[in-house]
């Protein structure tokens, strides 16, 4: 594949929310040497976003990440992957892409009220979709999360 042909595809994806379609076409650009670009994985992402499969979306980028396939994100591939985690209730990865946002601030990557508001949305849903019960540092993550948001404004 060339540059932009990957891009053109998943969006393609994008409009029919075929996320297995999606999937497969960045696997295949991986097979063939091509790991994706910021755009590529953004427009991928967007494709699970559309069919509401943040949990799968999730597992997708983390194993790429694992697997060092995920390219260096630019700030709309790391909100992407935000509203997925956010989505999926995974509030500890949704924080880790936050302070990965801040260490890179010198490469024009920000870090809003906004993106932190998503990680406190994500322990919320994670202690409601907890039927077992929740520890207590789980069910005190949202307001760990506020206040380390109202920290980070304070600083700006």
């Amino acid at each position: 594949p060339t540059d932009g042909d990957v891009e053109q595809a998943l969006r393609a994806c994008q409009r029919d929310a075929a996320c297995d379609v999606a999937s497969a076409i960045l696997q295949d650009s991986e097979s063939l040497g091509r790991n994706g670009t910021a755009a590529d994985w953004n427009a991928a992402l967007r494709t699970f976003a559309t069919a509401k499969r943040h949990h799968d979306a999730d597992a997708l980028a983390s194993a790429a990440r694992r697997r060092g396939s995920m390219p260096k994100p630019d700030g709309a591939l790391y909100r992407q992957q935000l509203k997925h985690a956010t989505g999926a209730g995974v509030w500890r990865r949704a924080v880790a892409l936050l302070e990965e946002m801040e260490k890179r601030a010198d490469d024009g990557i920000t870090v809003s009220d906004k993106d932190w508001q998503l990680a406190v949305f994500a322990a919320e849903r994670y202690a409601a979709s907890e039927s077992r019960g929740v520890s207590a540092y789980d069910a005190e993550a949202p307001g760990m999360i506020t206040d380390r948001m109202r920290a980070q404004s304070a600083s700006r």
